[in-house]
């Protein structure tokens, strides 16, 4: 994993010279730059700007960067809890596993005090019975929403809690790595409630059939899975950035031919 990451930092950062020489190249061709200690290099100064690399080529390469150094080296999760705020951490969407296919969305207020829910269940409220919102299910059920409001807590570790005051909803996050409970999904993130049912972020699960049972089940989302993800819009990113020095360098070599032309 952190090959790929040092490989991607070194690409990003030999990127940015290359499109910098080039620039640089292309100045001193128009006149506009000396290479030397001359009387030309005076026009320096002037064109210091211009000799640069483009002032999008730092961020957009730090991005990349981050992203892809995020996805092949996750931070600890306690690191997490400690430097990040309730937003942060918990909102997100999140995959049920009593309710497979169900929607389950948290957003925390910006004051970080209170937050929102929003989901969808099937079946008339209050039903006793486990089911999910497969296309079966709906269609047998029908889909009904569903939402509440709650208060965002700090317990004494350090983790962020929600309880809506019902006693029901009453959840505390739970990052990867950090049960003792033996309760399951302890290798994925997410809010475990007092019930002990875990929702899982939504971008580290995925629902499979049991082909003995019929029914549908979470799972957490295959390692390959979520590292070709970040492969692909680590490449997304380059080719974003390609293309818009691309048209940059276009841009410039019309203004260096029109400034040529008319010296």
């Amino acid at each position: 994993m952190r090959v790929a990451t040092f490989f991607l930092t070194g690409l990003a950062t030999s990127y940015a010279f290359q499109i910098r020489n080039q620039r640089s190249n292309s100045l001193q061709k128009a006149g506009l730059l000396s290479s030397g200690t001359g009387p030309k290099s005076l026009s320096l100064k002037k064109h210091v700007v211009s000799s640069a690399a483009p002032s999008w080529i730092a961020p957009i390469s730090a991005a990349i960067i981050l992203g892809s150094n995020l996805v092949m080296n996750p931070l600890p999760a306690n690191a997490a809890v400690r430097t990040s705020t309730p937003a942060s951490i918990l909102n997100h969407d999140y995959a049920d596993p009593l309710h497979p296919y169900c929607h389950r969305k948290v957003e925390v207020a910006p004051v970080g005090a209170t937050f929102h829910y929003s989901g969808t269940s099937v079946g008339l409220k209050g039903d006793s019975v486990l089911r999910g919102c497969s296309p079966d299910e709906v269609k047998l059920y029908k889909l009904r929403k569903g939402e509440f409001d709650g208060q965002v807590l700090v317990l004494e570790d350090g983790r962020f809690g929600i309880s809506a005051g019902d006693g029901i909803h009453e959840g505390v996050w739970e990052p990867k790595n950090t049960d003792n409970t033996n309760l399951g999904y302890g290798d994925v993130d997410g809010i475990r409630w007092n019930d002990g049912n875990k929702w899982i972020v939504q971008s580290q699960a995925a629902v499979t059939k049991n082909t003995k049972t019929g029914t549908y089940e979470v799972v957490k989302k295959p390692v390959f899975t979520t590292v070709g993800e970040g492969i692909f819009y680590s490449y997304i990113g380059f080719s974003t950035l390609a293309g818009a020095s691309g048209v940059a360098n276009a841009i410039e070599r019309r203004a260096s031919d029109g400034k040529a032309n008319r010296v």
